[in-house]
């Protein structure tokens, strides 16, 4: 592979769109920033067929949708900032989790409740923000069934998924060994504000079992 068979997917065809993309959901506010300059792509998944890329917009709470074949973004759709949203390849919801990161974390851990990842003493300090604010998600197939594993970058933790049904996910586990009486500056406070995660299958681990890596 050269240079000459790179082709870029730019977003300068959505310069002008500001009003319509904020009106449909999607954070547009770099100042001075066109549209193309303030859409900010972050992690990418690619189809099965390698015909479409879906890319996400972190920052602006959105997805793009990349005609692979032609290097043109075909969509954006705006996405939420507390759960976690399954959609068809034609960009529908088939299902999103709604509340039930907030409504979990809040029964498990009342005390520190939508806290931040950098500071003890923060309960509710997020609730204004993006409460849990799920950063990373990771599919794995384990033990016969598909699981989304979903980080929890504020108050910390994994949420477990159980995707047989795409259509209605049942919740599986809530792990957080954050230790919020530890120092976060110090390494006492164990793991904190989780990026990315990992699905290593059973085949491939040098335990003989499915792991989940988290960083």
């Amino acid at each position: 592979m050269t240079q000459d068979d790179v082709r870029t997917a730019d977003l300068a065809a959505y310069n002008g769109m500001a009003a319509e993309l904020r009106a449909a959901g999607v954070r547009i506010f770099g100042p001075d920033a066109s549209v193309a300059q303030d859409l900010e792509p972050e992690y990418v998944a690619i189809s099965p067929d390698s015909r479409t890329a879906y890319a996400t917009l972190q920052e602006n709470n959105a997805m793009a949708t990349v005609d692979l074949a032609t290097a043109t973004v075909t969509d954006i759709v705006s996405l939420g900032a507390r759960s976690f949203t399954i959609r068809d390849t034609e960009g529908r919801v088939v299902f999103d989790s709604g509340s039930a990161f907030e409504r979990i974390t809040a029964a498990i851990l009342p005390a520190q409740f939508n806290s931040t990842n950098s500071e003890n003493d923060s309960v509710d300090s997020r609730s204004d923000d993006k409460g849990p604010e799920p950063e990373g998600i990771e599919i794995g197939r384990a033990f016969g069934a598909t699981y989304a594993f979903i980080g929890l970058e504020r108050i910390g933790g994994v949420m477990t998924y159980d995707l047989s049904n795409p259509t209605r996910p049942r919740f599986v586990d809530y792990v957080n060994n954050r230790d919020f009486s530890g120092d976060a500056e110090a390494g006492t406070a164990g793991d904190l504000g989780p990026e990315g995660l990992t699905f290593i299958t059973a085949a491939n681990s040098p335990t003989g079992g499915p792991l989940l890596v988290v960083a």
